[in-house]
């Protein structure tokens, strides 16, 4: 299955069940877009999917920063590829 035009939002998504859950949805055709509190290590792993044809692309995003939270989910400035389709929350750092 081949999806196309369906842009996804991944937190945590610069290594471990983030990056693969991202790099399963590039898979599939869907742009994703990865959140990562280093934005570095976002760049190096978004450019790490592109280098197998994957649309990725890397925003900082930590999601315990409410700063964070309304430059990627609400000004829309943040990324190209807004509107999200969907996201994916993958992280052990949320506050309780």
């Amino acid at each position: 299955m081949v999806v196309d035009h369906h842009v996804a939002f991944v937190t945590g998504a610069n290594r471990g069940i983030g990056l693969a859950t991202a790099e399963e949805l590039g898979a599939l055709g869907i742009t994703v877009v990865l959140g990562a509190r280093v934005y570095g290590k976002g760049l190096v792993a978004a450019q790490n999917l592109r280098d197998v044809d994957i649309d990725a692309h890397a925003i900082e995003c930590d999601v315990t920063n409410p700063e964070h939270h309304r430059t990627v989910f609400i000004d829309g400035a943040a990324t190209e590829c807004r509107p999200y389709d969907s996201l994916t929350q993958l992280t052990s750092r949320l506050p309780l």
